[in-house]
């Protein structure tokens, strides 16, 4: 006959189970709501157990690995820096990944990062001016394993190896996440662990604050959401390791599909304009103003696996369209809206050197100003002005053009 356990004896066995287990197991948390704009504050309230640190987790729910991007200069780029950063192809992480902690010691530590000057003078990593950001840890053994079990969706050493590529080199950046912490208007890295801004003063924690109560656990957290995240973008929240809700971020204004960023749609109209004139009046030269009106205006971003805002083969900056390898760079004319396909599809219109641009965003040209409506408003935008010039494909631009022909400013966007 079996022996039976007292009721009481089940009742301590029980409760040793429940204290033995993570203090996640009794985190509470709300998010203040389902919805919110991009670029607005987002608030997760709640309650874990005193006396232990807060990490809440916030991470795009849909997922990016190497073998989704289709852009054929990315691909190689990917390969060959896989191998150097140890993450492959198949390794997935949320292009978007924010961790709100009191304690990012945790994860990282802040350093010293160098940036400005000519890198062929000064080297690798050195520049004219010095600041700070935070670098993850290099190694994944270097996080305890109590952390490791805060990081939501990152598991694996591959994951953690491709969140520091994305959020800490260039190419990450601009291909990856998208989203910037500046020095000035420089680019330094992308935030990933953030804590208190009023406690920490940090550049990166700004619109960051957490209210942490150690005696009763209960908290408050918010930060402010990257003002260019795309439209109906989803996020999941784990806090403490569990995982507490989720919430979507909607549009906020004029979303330029191709060019992966919110815009008034009059500052696109304007400066096709003026920047179609200034290439009727000085021909390829106007190339650096289009550069300047990509960079300061429209700041260009293209989709995620798509870099847009410099060349995918070295961080060389070329007065030729060529790679550092001496290949050709050329628009990708599938980066193009559908309604542009019979002009620029077999054409294949290089891009232009000194503007330095992919052809995710838009095209560059001139010939007579036209805009047009499509289905929801504004759809589509392309601009032709002035007594414009058309660079042939197979020609450099510092060689002549032909007079009299329309070259393209392409546009794509959504009003709903």
């Amino acid at each position: 006959m079996r022996e039976k356990l007292p009721l009481f004896s089940v009742l301590l066995i029980a409760l040793a189970v429940i204290l033995a287990a993570p203090g996640s197991t009794l985190a509470a948390a709300k998010i203040s709501a389902s919805e919110y704009k991009a670029g607005g504050t987002v608030t997760i309230e709640g309650t874990i157990e005193p006396g232990q640190d807060l990490y809440i987790a916030v991470a795009q729910q849909k997922m990016f690995a190497v073998k989704d991007t289709d852009g054929v200069h990315e691909q190689k780029r990917f390969k060959k820096d896989m191998k150097k950063a140890k993450f492959n192809a198949d390794t997935a992480i949320p292009p978007l990944y924010y961790l709100i902690t009191t304690n990012p010691d945790a994860f990282g530590k802040e350093g010293k990062k160098k940036f400005g000057g000519p890198s062929v003078l000064l080297g690798k990593g050195n520049g004219i001016y010095s600041t700070t950001m935070y670098y993850l840890n290099k190694k994944f053994a270097d996080v305890s394993a109590a952390a490791k079990a805060m990081l939501g969706p990152i598991k694996s050493e591959e994951q953690w190896n491709f969140l520091r590529y994305a959020n800490e080199s260039s190419f990450g950046i601009n291909t990856i996440v998208k989203e910037g912490n500046n020095v000035g208007k420089v680019t330094i890295f992308s935030r990933t662990v953030i804590t208190d801004h009023n406690t920490s003063g940090k550049y990166w924690d700004k619109g960051t604050t957490i209210n942490l109560d150690q005696k009763t656990g209960k908290f408050t957290a918010s930060f402010k959401s990257f003002r260019h995240t795309p439209p109906d973008t989803q996020f999941d929240v784990y806090v403490n390791g569990a995982k507490s809700g989720s919430y979507t971020v909607l549009k906020n204004g004029f979303w330029l599909s191709k060019g992966f960023r919110y815009m008034n749609p009059l500052w696109i109209v304007i400066g096709a304009v003026l920047v179609g004139t200034y290439f009727s009046m000085i021909g390829a030269a106007g190339g650096m103003l289009m550069a300047a009106f990509q960079v300061l205006i429209v700041q260009t971003a293209g989709p995620v696996g798509i870099n847009a805002a410099a060349d995918t083969e070295g961080s060389g900056n070329h007065t030729d369209h060529q790679t550092e390898e001496g290949k050709k760079q050329r628009v990708d004319p599938k980066f193009f809206a559908p309604e542009f396909e019979p002009v620029v599809g077999e054409t294949g219109f290089y891009r232009l050197n000194t503007a330095h641009l992919r052809g995710t965003a838009f095209g560059l040209g001139c010939g007579n100003l036209f805009i047009e409506l499509f289905r929801h408003g504004l759809d589509v935008f392309a601009f032709r002005h002035g007594l414009g010039h058309q660079f042939h494909h197979s020609l450099n631009t510092h060689d002549h053009h032909q007079d009299g022909q329309p070259f393209l400013i392409g546009f794509h966007g959504q009003v709903g």
